[in-house]
């Protein structure tokens, strides 16, 4: 369903941000595939109304400055 299960950046390789972010972030450089069963977005959205909750996440916001 999915040939290329790598993660991606839409920013130029060489770019600044992602010279930076690529070390500090260790999903992007992870080989990702979805699960067969939930790979649509709208059944992933389906699935958690019928069967489960939402994880709280606590987050902070950060202002990058490019």
């Amino acid at each position: 369903m999915y040939p290329d299960c790598r993660n991606r950046l839409d920013s130029p390789p060489k770019s600044k941000i992602a010279a930076e972010l690529l070390p500090q972030c260790q999903t992007l450089n992870k080989r990702y595939c979805v699960t067969p069963w939930l790979a649509s977005p709208h059944v992933q959205t389906l699935f958690l109304h019928f069967f489960g909750r939402s994880p709280r996440v606590d987050y902070q916001r950060l202002r990058v400055r490019i």
